[in-house]
This record gives structure tokens, sequence and C-alpha cells, in this order.
């Protein structure tokens, strides 16, 4: 009797907690179309500037004129990519900045993955540590444009003006650009990090050295990853402190895109329109950040995966 009662009930149940199942959902329905349509205009409203960019560096000058065409060129004219390519002198400016890109975040990675270390396990404790940490705070306070010029006349008695060099090697003393903040990075990360670690290397007799590169540097990977990929873009991008210290053949890309923008500005003949043409500038600006924009989309998925597991530990 008991288990003829007791059979009809269970889908009963069932049918009860999926029917509340399906109630919820619809309750929460509102919300999640209002999370979904918030994501979706903060997306465009990133992605516009990007859009906006391409579309623009395929008109040609009577379409970028036309006001009834917005988007979509009608007839895509891609001899502004010439031009902009020949202006730019894109080639030989593409690998120099893919040398100051590369070796710039190589000493980065390099150094704050070894000072980082020092900082950030108590094993390697030293005094004045939290006046270095103190110090390295410091420098992502101070505007790098107050002390331009005392590193102008640095790099003047080095030797180092229209070379690589000022915006590369500063990075293997952890001064590099935006040096202050993978410092802090790596620190946080090895801090986070149990001590039995170490003690199972010392066990095994490996030294200091041994035990850094062999155990606490493969399970700082994430810190490694997300200092390189930012380094490369931040090296890539930048243009103030090329602008101060390269002034002869060695240039990057975006010195070189300064240069032509302002070529075109002081031309006597920029009230024409037939000269200034406003889609050369677009395509110029797009082969500046295309290579930059191609490595993050590559590896986006790697890089966000060791941006969530960087970091930890307390300061």
């Amino acid at each position: 009797m008991t288990r003829s009662t007791a059979a009809p009930a269970q889908p009963r149940l069932i049918a009860w907690v999926q029917g509340a199942g399906a109630l919820h959902r619809l309750r929460r329905l509102p919300a999640t179309l209002a999370i979904y349509a918030l994501l979706v205009v903060f997306a465009f409203a990133l992605a516009y500037p990007l859009l906006y960019l391409v579309s623009t560096s395929l008109k040609s000058v009577p379409e970028y004129l036309n006001p009834l065409l917005t988007w979509i060129p009608v007839h895509p004219d891609w001899t502004n990519y010439v031009a902009a390519w020949t202006a730019l002198g894109y080639a030989p400016a593409f690998l120099d900045t893919l040398a100051v890109a590369s070796l710039g975040a190589l000493c980065q990675v390099a150094a704050s993955a070894t000072i980082g270390y020092g900082l950030g396990r108590p094993r390697t404790a030293f005094p004045g540590r939290k006046l270095v940490l103190g110090l390295i705070l410091l420098t992502l306070i101070v505007p790098p444009e107050t002390v331009i010029v005392a590193l102008y006349r640095t790099y003047v008695g080095l030797h180092w003006i229209n070379t690589p060099w000022p915006l590369t090697l500063p990075g293997l003393f952890g001064q590099g650009l935006r040096g202050g903040l993978f410092l802090l990075l790596f620190r946080q990360v090895y801090a986070s990090l149990p001590g039995d670690i170490e003690e199972a290397g010392q066990l095994d007799g490996a030294g200091p050295w041994r035990i850094w590169w062999s155990l606490m540097l493969p399970l700082a990977g994430p810190a490694v990853t997300v200092t390189a990929v930012l380094s490369f873009v931040w090296h890539w991008n930048a243009y103030f402190q090329p602008a101060m210290f390269l002034n002869g053949r060695f240039t990057t890309l975006a010195l070189s895109f300064a240069n032509a923008v302002h070529a075109i500005l002081a031309n006597p003949a920029a009230s024409s329109f037939s000269r200034y043409n406003v889609s050369v500038i677009m395509a110029e600006a797009v082969l500046v950040t295309a290579p930059a924009l191609v490595v993050y989309v590559g590896i986006s998925r790697v890089f966000l995966r060791s941006f969530e597991r960087a970091g930890g530990g307390d300061l």
C-alpha cells in the first residue's frame, strides 16, 4: 500500500521542482536581459573607435565628405593603405618597434621575476625591504615627465641617445616602462606561495638560485605571461619616451605616425582636402595598432587566465 502511493508522488515532486526552477528563471529573466544589454552597450562603446578607424581608412575623399555614408564604404579605397605604408616608412619602423617591444618585455620579465622574489619571500628578507617597497610605490605615483630631463642628461653621458637602449635596458634594473607595477605583481605572486616548496628544495640540496629557477619561477608563470604581454603592448604604443630619446634613423611606429601627421598638418596645401586626406591618417593608425592588437587577440585566452591567477598574498 505504501509503495503504490509513494510511486506516483515522485513524478509529482519532479514536476514541481522543474516548475519552480522555471518560475525562478522566468523571474530572473528581466535582470539577465538588463545585464546583457549593458554588456552590449559597453562592448560597442569600446569597439566603436576601432570600427570607425577601419571604416574611415577605406573611404575615398568624396565618400568621407558624404554625410549620408557613415559606416560601410561603397567603393573601398585600398590606395589609402599604400600611401600610409609609404608615409610611415613602415618596414624599417616595424622592425625597430618589434626590437624595442620584444627586448623591453624580455628585460622587464627578467628583472621583475628576480627582484620580486627577493621582495616577496620571508627567506630573502633584508633590512630596509619595506623602504624599497615604498620607493617602488613612489615610482608609480611620480609622473615620468618630472624626471625626463635628468634621464636625458644621463643618457647623453652614456651615449645612448638615438639608440634603443634608453627604451629597453632600464627594464633590467626594474625601472622600465611602468616597471614598478610589474615588481609589485611578482612580489604578490611569490608572497602567496607556501614556504614548504622552498623547504623541499633545500632538503634536496638546492641552493637559493636553483630553488628560484626550478621551483618558484614556474609557479609564477601567470605573472610572467601578464608582464610579457602588457610590457610588449605598452612598449609598442609608447610615444613620449621615443620622442625624447630618438631623433635619427632608429624610430618606432608611434613616432613615425606622429611625424607623418605633423608633416600633413604643416603642409601649406593642407587646406585643400585633396592633399589633407583623413582616410590616409586613419589607415596609418590601423597599421600602427594592428600588430599589437593581433598579438593580444591571439593570446587573449591565455592572458586573461593568467591575469586571473596572478596576484595574491598580503602587502
